[in-house]
């Protein structure tokens, strides 16, 4: 989030793009961008509507993909997860829960 704009749009053109929530929140539109793995807790709704917003139909036969690893070892955490559901629910196809 702090590099200049020429070296962002540098990265920006790259086929994995790794970011902070801060540095890829409001007003990011990357075209053709199917998939985000976020990997930071968050408990905000504004936070997932946001991070969740930045994937667009990417085709009309294939889903474009949000995943949020968690630990659900850690209350705090799980808490936080089943505060954002309801916007994932309510902007995604489906919203699944996977156990490793």
């Amino acid at each position: 989030s702090k590099i200049d704009n020429d070296k962002r749009d540098l990265a920006k053109e790259g086929s994995i793009i790794i970011s902070t929530i801060q540095s890829f929140g409001t007003g990011v539109d990357l075209r053709g961008l199917r998939f985000c793995i976020n990997t930071v807790p968050y408990s905000s709704t504004v936070t997932a509507d946001q991070l969740s917003g930045r994937l667009r139909e990417y085709d009309s036969e294939l889903y474009s993909i949000y995943v949020d690893m968690i630990d659900k070892g850690f209350v705090e955490i799980e808490s936080m997860r089943k505060r954002r559901h309801k916007v994932l629910a309510d902007k995604c196809n489906s919203v699944s829960v996977l156990n490793s």
